[in-house]
């Protein structure tokens, strides 16, 4: 049950390259990016290993749909200090986050995960997008 890092809802290149040309249509997130150490629009975590004691039906539900094509609502988008995501409707995802998000950026040497700790998010889109389940 151990043998991974998380479960996550992935984007296709296509999507990422859409998503990306949302943002640097709008100057305020073009300039987040440009001063971004890293940038992802790659996933949406639903359950990390971290995160497994007491959430073994997520666990068995998720690993029993693996591979299966979703749409998921993006409604809004964050920035700290640390990290800017997107904010995905928690009603479209299983999701053991309080936010669901996919990780837009990293700055000052931030990390990821620091996308679960952004409290002012903006309303942006509704944008509804394809993603696939996998277990990595």
């Amino acid at each position: 049950m151990n043998n991974f890092h998380y479960f996550g809802l992935f984007l296709d290149t296509e999507t990422k390259n859409r998503l990306m040309d949302m943002l640097t249509d709008n100057i305020d997130y073009n300039i987040a990016l440009g001063v971004a150490d890293k940038i992802f629009i790659d996933h949406c975590t639903l359950l990390h290993v971290s995160q497994l004691h007491g959430n073994s039906e997520i666990y068995n539900y998720l690993n029993n749909r693996l591979e299966e094509k979703v749409q998921i609502v993006i409604n809004g988008i964050g920035i700290s200090d640390k990290a800017m995501a997107f904010r995905v409707d928690e009603h479209s995802v299983v999701c053991v986050n309080d936010i669901p998000h996919i990780t837009i950026a990293t700055f000052r040497g931030g990390k990821p995960v620091e996308s679960n700790y952004i409290t002012h998010w903006k309303a942006f889109g509704p944008i509804v997008i394809d993603v696939k389940l996998k277990k990595v």
